[in-house]
């Protein structure tokens, strides 16, 4: 079993929402590392940065959400690998023309798309438009449910 977890999902893994205990209950099944992608790095370190200045966000939170990301990156438990970029980046052009209706942002086309072309068994998400994608492609989409 080989899982892609979107940036959100592994978002909710480091910075506490009421999404993350299904998140570790999810995830608890697949052995680490848990593999990334140098996009996933750049969302998660941005969506932190960005939560310093966010008004009512605790810092204390915030810094512990960071000091986790690293743990997580030094000890291995997180790892990031180099995806197939072309690939990725061609199916997601293909999906954004053919979707039904108004196609999704590129983010929520992208990592279906690299869950696909990396050959990942399963896609974690709690997005709903990723997750259509990904099973429409033939993944085993999780939670089974939302």
């Amino acid at each position: 079993m080989n899982p892609y977890c979107d940036w959100a999902f592994i978002l909710r893994l480091i910075v506490w929402d009421v999404q993350t205990p299904v998140a570790w209950w999810t995830v608890r099944v697949f052995q680490a590392p848990w593999l990334v992608t140098a996009y996933h790095r750049l969302q998660i370190e941005n969506a932190l940065r960005r939560r310093q200045d966010a008004p009512g966000v605790n810092p204390l939170v915030t810094q512990q959400a960071e000091v986790r990301w690293e743990y997580s990156l030094r000890e291995g438990i997180i790892e990031v690998y180099d995806a197939d970029w072309s690939a990725a980046l061609k199916l997601a052009c293909k999906w954004n023309r053919n979707v039904a209706g108004t196609p999704p942002v590129v983010s929520f086309l992208l990592h279906p798309a690299l869950a696909v072309t990396g050959g990942f068994s399963h896609f974690l998400s709690f997005e709903q438009s990723s997750r259509a994608l990904a099973a429409a492609a033939g993944l085993t989409v999780l939670p089974a449910s939302l």
